[in-house]
């Protein structure tokens, strides 16, 4: 029996990977020739195709995704058939409406955003009910597709008059299959004032689908070019700032060579021979970290400042989680006065709030009347 358990458990392991192989948001390109024309409104000459032309079509699909369509007045619907999934046409030969089209009704369709699975067979829908695709994969679910599958496409757009013109591709093949990439989001922080010096914290920055490899920080004066600076790193500290106010620029770089940029406002007074006293919390940040799966860590930055304007390090940051995480957990800022504090518990999509309750250190005090914040929402 045991045997069995084991080997039964193995065998649906091993069928979840294979109809998970292409569960990811993926782009697919399609090629083929015209094998059939009606050019009742002209639109297949006007774009100059005929029998023999080649076209390509380029969808963005993801089978996770719930599919949609949008009516000419904004509204989004479901896909109004079951077995349905997310698709967006991006590029590629699509007939164009001609004088504005016929279906502008506000009900009529103005984007069509789903594929559905029949028996074996994969259909993608795409466009608009003006301008609209239908392509067929016969024989070949989804989870099976792969470069040199076959299938065949309809394309049809409409004049103003009601006239249509539709072009069919029945020699189809799926030639191109590469993984949708997103940039990085860059986060600078928050506007800061300090004195010379500051010390920036980009560990708020994120990538979805890679890893940021590089950060350059640039610090534009308003008033004196010659002022301007760069630096590099996560966490990097600059000395000997002109006085004056900074317009600074995050831009991080991820693995895929994509980029992001954020801005925040430096402000800096000068140098000054300050003692601080107090400390405060300067920023949340309220975010996810991945866990096994679709599941996800809760998980906040909090930074911690003195009262003259420099980052705390070896403050114990103490805060609650609530909503869909219930904890209250107490983590030690580091040289940086960071603190990221990561929820023990998992969740599949997160909402939860995080509230600051007590900040201590060996010779500081903690003044909750300088806090920026207190709570974050995420």
């Amino acid at each position: 029996m045991k045997k069995f358990l084991l080997s039964l458990c193995l065998t649906i392991f091993i069928l979840s990977l294979v109809c998970t192989v292409n569960a990811a948001q993926m782009y697919y390109t399609f090629e083929g020739t015209i094998t059939v024309i009606n050019d009742g409104a002209g639109i297949i000459a006007d774009a100059g195709l005929e029998l023999g032309s080649k076209v390509s079509y380029t969808f963005l699909i993801d089978v996770d995704m719930a599919g949609t369509y949008t009516k000419n007045d904004g509204t989004v619907y479901p896909a109004p058939i079951e077995d349905n999934f997310y698709t967006d046409y991006i590029s590629g030969s699509i007939l164009q409406e001609k004088d504005g089209g016929y279906y502008n009704a506000p009900d009529d369709t103005a984007e069509i955003n789903y594929g559905l699975w029949r028996f074996s067979n994969t259909y993608v829908y795409g466009g608009s009910r003006n301008s609209n695709i239908f392509l067929q994969m016969w024989g070949a679910p989804f989870d099976e597709w792969e470069v040199g599958s076959t299938g065949s496409v309809s394309n049809t757009a409409w004049d103003s008059a009601g006239n249509y013109s539709q072009l069919d591709a029945q020699d189809l093949i799926l030639t191109e299959i590469s993984p949708v990439t997103y940039p990085p989001t860059a986060i600078p922080g928050s506007d800061r004032v300090v004195f010379d010096s500051v010390t920036f914290d980009g560990s708020g920055s994120s990538d979805t689908d890679g890893t940021i490899i590089f950060f350059e920080w640039l610090l534009q004066h308003r008033e004196d070019p010659n002022n301007n600076r760069t630096v590099e790193g996560i966490n990097p500290t600059i000395s000997d700032l002109e006085p004056g106010f900074y317009d600074v620029v995050l831009t991080v770089t991820d693995n895929d060579g994509l980029t992001g940029t954020d801005t925040m406002l430096l402000a800096a007074a000068g140098s000054c021979d300050c003692v601080a006293s107090t400390m405060h919390i300067q920023s949340i940040i309220a975010g996810i970290a991945p866990a096994s799966k679709n599941w996800k860590y809760g998980q906040v930055t909090v930074t911690i400042f003195d009262d003259c304007g420099i980052p705390v390090s070896g403050a114990e940051v103490t805060g609650t989680f609530t909503g869909d995480f219930d904890e209250t957990l107490t983590i030690t800022t580091n040289n940086n006065g960071v603190a990221v504090i990561t929820t023990s518990t998992q969740a599949k999509k997160p909402s939860y709030t995080f509230c600051m309750i007590d900040v201590t250190h060996s010779s500081l005090t903690y003044d909750s009347n300088d806090d920026v914040e207190t709570c974050k929402s995420k």
